[in-house]
């Protein structure tokens, strides 16, 4: 069992300025403890918490404290498969002891928070960690920061979803205080999020500091997409923004969201099938594989916004970029959920270069797991069709993310402290 062991590696150098470089422990919850907020208070600096698939729920499941730790919390198989349900009490995370960017926070659904102040999902005070690959849905609170909530803080929030929260200013997050770093946003989805005083998707009143938004869409939320004071600088670039903001490469345009495996907000792509080209479609700033993170392993180049999963391998798209799902051999080669003599045409067409198939469809072709796609394999799949044969795997069919309605707000809110 890996728990709190730590492997500390140091050269004894008599120079000033040579650290001790610290090999963390691996952590794993449930396995090694029963809760998230126990694996992470028995965590030290440099240990990554792993978090099995699953929907946790409970107190030692939410109001989770980091503590000040230079350490990783992260599911083992993102957002879509760990989802942190705060049952409408209490919060997902809060860090608020100094935490800098290599404090992380990576692939999680934190929902139906309602902490009943600041921060439904998530709140960061005097604290800077960074946020990666999380959705942020169905938050409520009373005061400010719907779905997040940062006072003199300078969170780094990277691939991030921030979907329908509700609050009193700062529907998806709120941000005030003074002299802070940079608070970073970058590839995040701001979507139809609610705020009954001001600023749907972000409120920022942070004196003689600055935030900047890059790659995202800030679409269809309630009480303005981006509302600031006068002493905020806010540089917003390669994003697509509802009404309009200015800064370099930004959009005013429907972002043609649509429907897929994971979720709602994929892009509509031709290539994908739909009838339209998305205009966040290459339209970010940097190439895909240079949008990264957990010091630089982990980039959108081995993510996608198409339905048919293709990665971004181009200049990226703009907003949220879904997990790959797993490769599942299971002859679902038309990806609709069931086995029919069509799934193995599509195979044969394959097999005849006559079909170009995407990742996904690779995968279901590949019925036998022998890693190749032959005649065999449209049989083996016909067969399945017929009753009479099986796949390497069972069809896959995807678990949505469970909804709950948030607890209405009152009908008046106060006004945010600044």
């Amino acid at each position: 069992m890996n728990s709190t062991w730590n492997f500390i590696i140091c050269i004894c150098v008599l120079v000033v300025g040579i650290p001790c470089v610290v090999m963390g422990a691996d952590i794993w919850i449930p396995d090694d403890y029963g809760t998230i907020v126990a694996g992470v208070s028995a965590a030290i600096d440099g240990d990554t918490v792993w978090v099995r698939d699953g929907t946790y729920t409970g107190e030692g499941n939410k109001n989770i404290l980091t503590y000040g730790k230079r350490i990783t919390i992260r599911s083992q198989n993102g957002p879509f498969n760990c989802i942190i349900d705060c049952e409408n009490a209490g919060r997902g995370f809060a860090c608020a002891t100094s935490e800098e960017n290599d404090t992380v926070i990576q692939g999680f659904t934190v929902m139906n928070g309602n902490p009943g102040t600041y921060g439904g999902g998530m709140y960061f005070n005097a604290a800077s960690p960074t946020v990666s690959d999380c959705i942020l849905m169905n938050n409520i609170t009373l005061s400010a920061g719907g779905g997040i909530y940062c006072n003199n803080a300078a969170p780094r929030i990277i691939n991030c979803m921030i979907m329908e929260n509700e609050t009193g200013a700062g529907g998806g997050l709120y941000c005030e205080g003074s002299n802070i770093e940079t608070i970073e946003i970058i590839n995040c989805t701001i979507v139809g999020n609610n705020a009954g005083n001001q600023g749907g998707g972000i409120g920022a009143y942070i004196a003689m500091s600055s935030i900047s938004v890059k790659n995202c869409i800030v679409w269809n939320n309630n009480n303005n997409q981006i509302i600031m004071d006068a002493h905020t600088f806010i540089s917003v670039t390669y994003s697509d923004i509802q009404g309009g903001w200015s800064g370099t490469g930004n959009i005013d345009d429907n972002p043609l969201f649509v429907l897929g495996r994971f979720g709602e907000y994929y892009l509509s792509q031709f290539a994908a099938g739909q009838g339209a080209d998305s205009p966040c479609i290459n339209a970010g700033s940097d190439p895909a594989a240079d949008i990264c993170w957990n010091s630089s392993t982990v980039c959108l180049d081995a993510f996608t916004t198409r339905t048919d999963n293709w990665e971004d391998i181009e200049t990226v798209d703009m907003g949220f970029h879904y997990s790959l799902p797993a490769c599942i051999r299971d002859g679902d080669v038309t990806l609709d959920d069931q086995i029919t003599a069509g799934d193995a045409q599509a195979a044969f067409s394959i097999v005849m270069g006559t079909l170009q198939p995407s990742p996904e469809q690779e995968c279901a072709a590949d019925c036998n797991d022998d890693g190749s796609i032959t005649a065999g394999d449209a049989q083996m799949i016909f067969s399945k069709a017929m009753g009479t044969g099986e796949c390497a795997e069972p069809i896959f069919t995807p678990t949505p993310i469970p909804t709950t309605t948030p607890t209405p707000m009152p009908t008046t809110t106060p006004t945010p402290h600044l």
